[in-house]
Parts: structure tokens; sequence; C-alpha cells
């Protein structure tokens, strides 16, 4: 073994949780033994988390895990050091959400809302640079050029889907489906400015409360935020009076600018 592969023998593996596919996928692979057994796992709450993810995490990934002795634990919301807007004090939002100017301001939600939410969440657990960890992020191989450096030295980050048991996200929903799970919905935010009209339309006809939700969120940063006028839907029109194409070609969210893999579809 070399010194490299001792140190990060020595590290907890931390498994941070994202609520989507590639995460159901390692649920599978953990609870099958193809993936050693992770120390923790965790998910941060963002606040805004779609009640289909939630629904899913209860009633299917919970008791899944329970089999072999697991459980995601949820960091809590409280922990981000800012909500919708940017903590610097010019009400920018911190989703990459669109404006009147064509524009479309930078992503720091993910960072914001989950790896700083995590990372506070294991230092409260005393994790930290004399208890160092590996950090499970829930990309696969036809993501490889989201697989980034945590920038923290206490954290290691690592993808399993690419380095351990490479698969393509397709390959994933397979290996879900074949346990039996079913088909794992995306995780997203319910006001997410990535989703894609059928997206919306699914959010509008199948989870009301939801849309409700991101109208509200819309409005918000339209009254409250600055950068422009600011809008969740990239037709820079109120959500509540779009009329959503249910059949339109779903457009594949711009996951590149998501600061290290966490947000997951």
């Amino acid at each position: 073994m070399t010194r490299r592969e001792l140190k990060d023998a020595e590290r907890a593996i931390i498994w941070s949780y994202g609520g989507g596919v590639q995460s159901a996928a390692i649920a599978c692979l953990v609870v099958d033994g193809r993936l050693p057994r992770p120390e923790r796992i965790v998910m941060a709450d963002t606040g805004r988390e779609a009640t289909a993810t939630w629904k899913w995490l209860d009633e299917v990934i919970q008791p899944f895990l329970g089999r072999v002795g697991l459980r995601v634990e949820i960091a809590p919301h409280s922990l981000a050091r800012s909500d919708m807007f940017s903590p610097t004090g010019d009400n920018r939002p911190v989703m990459p959400v669109f404006n009147d100017t064509g524009g479309k301001l930078p992503n720091q939600c993910s960072g914001t809302w989950k790896r700083e939410v995590v990372d506070r969440f294991l230092r409260s657990e005393g994790y930290g640079v004399k208890r160092p960890i590996i950090d499970w992020i829930g990309i696969s191989t036809d993501e490889i050029h989201r697989a980034k450096d945590s920038g923290v030295n206490w954290v290691k980050l690592h993808q399993p889907l690419i380095w351990d048991v490479p698969m393509r996200r397709e390959e994933c929903v397979h290996l879900v489906r074949r346990a039996g799970l079913g088909t794992p919905p995306r995780s997203s935010c319910v006001c997410c400015p990535h989703h894609g009209d059928p997206e919306w339309h699914k959010l509008k006809t199948q989870w009301p409360s939801d849309f409700e939700w991101a109208c509200v969120e819309d409005e918000n940063i339209r009254n409250h935020g600055t950068g422009g006028k600011l809008y969740l839907h990239r037709s820079c029109k109120p959500i509540a009076t779009i009329d959503f194409n249910p059949n339109a070609a779903q457009q594949r969210l711009v996951l590149d600018e998501c600061e290290d893999g966490r947000c997951e579809f």
C-alpha cells in the first residue's frame, strides 16, 4: 500500500446523499456489498427540496438502507449562512436565475445550501483536520467533467460511480429498477431555474403545492432581489402565467456550473 493509499485508508467514508438517480444507485451498490459501508450518510436540507424527493427518501431509500443498518441523516438548512439572497448585502439570489437582459446570475446554491451545510454538520460531529474524510459524491461516468476537488484539506471528494463501479446514468436507472425500487425521481429544489417545461408541467399538475411554493419564490426574487428583473423561467415570464408544454423537448440540466456535483438529476 502506498503512502497516499494509507492516508486514504485512514479517512472515514462519508456519503453525501443527493437524493437523485445516482444516489439511489450507490444505495444499491452498498446494500449489495459492491461498495464499502460508509461511516455516515448525510443529506443537506436545502429548504426547498421537492416533496417527491422526501417521499422517495422516507418510503424507499431509508427502509432499503435499513436492511444493512444504515440511515440517511439530514443536515438542517439552519446551518446555511444565507437563504435565498446572498449574504454580501446586495440581495442577489444565490440561485442561477434569469434576468430580463438575457443574462443569468451565477450559481451559488449548490455550495451555500449543500456543500457548506454538510461540512458544518460534519464538523459539529467531530470530523475535521484531525479526523479527515473521503466524501462520496453521486456523479456517473457520463459526467466525469464535473468531478472536482473539494478545496478543503480534510475533505477528499470521491465519485464511486466513476472510479469504483463505473456506471452511466442510464445504467444507474436500470440498477435501481432491478433492485425492485422503481424509478427514482430527479432530485431538485422546487424552484430550480434548470427545470425544463416538462418538469415545470409535472410540478404544476402532479405536485400543485410545490408549484405554488415555486410561484411564491418566483415573485420573491423579483420583489426583493437585485441584478435585473429576475425570473425562474428562461422565458423571463412569471411561472404562474406560463402554459407549459409537457411534450417540449426536455432541456437537459445545465449542471456543469454546479460547484461540486452535489445536485443530481
